[in-house]
């Protein structure tokens, strides 16, 4: 008889191959292997690749918006200053970005051609940025852009831009050289306070 994963063995295994071999590159039949299931038991779950790519998309949504949240927490950033808030923002970002680079990679290649996909990362990221300038606007106070709002939004935006071309390439390099996660951290966090006006180490 067949054998029936649940949708998430299913998308669990996906996690594990395609974080080694990229979404492009694994077979369904590699991948009811891993997750001991059938061809049959895949389509009864979903109607293709892409299908199984949308509940990845998903479960990846869900997980930033838990990370997100976890910043949003009454007290969260009591007592920080803005470069705190910054920089746990930006790293933070960095992190799942490296961390989850395979399936960003894979969402920017197929929602060229697929409407459904598209639209529902444009409307997340939307609200991460959204969501990202709100933390950083919690201290006004301290931003010396004339418009704080824009620069708040931008400047996040900024930062997402980047991190998509990390994603795209494979790594961030200046001069022909790679610059590691921890380095770019630093450089996107600089480069945000300076757009925001913030100069020197105690703000």
């Amino acid at each position: 008889l067949p054998l029936y994963a649940s949708a998430r063995q299913l998308i669990d295994a996906a996690e594990r191959l395609m974080s080694e071999h990229g979404f492009d590159n694994v077979s369904i039949a590699a991948l009811v292997r891993e997750a001991s299931s059938s061809v049959g038991g895949f389509y009864g779950r979903f109607q293709d690749k892409d299908g199984l790519l949308l509940a990845l998309h998903e479960r990846l949504i869900q997980e930033i918006d838990a990370r997100v949240t976890a910043f949003e927490i009454p007290g969260r950033f009591d007592g920080a200053t803005l470069r705190e808030i910054v920089r746990a923002c930006v790293r933070e970002l960095v992190t799942v970005y490296r961390e989850r680079r395979w399936l960003f990679l894979a969402f920017t290649a197929r929602s060229i051609g697929n409407e459904e996909l598209w639209k529902r990362g444009m409307s997340f990221r939307a609200s991460v940025i959204d969501r990202f300038a709100a933390l950083v606007l919690r201290r006004r106070d301290q931003i010396a852009h004339p418009e704080p709002e824009l620069a708040a939004e931008l400047g996040a935006q900024m930062v997402f831009a980047l991190m998509d071309q990390a994603v795209i390439l494979g790594e961030l390099r200046v001069g022909g050289e790679p610059l590691p996660d921890e380095r770019v951290a630093e450089e996107l966090e600089r480069s945000f306070l300076a757009y925001l006006g913030i100069t020197g180490e105690d703000t």
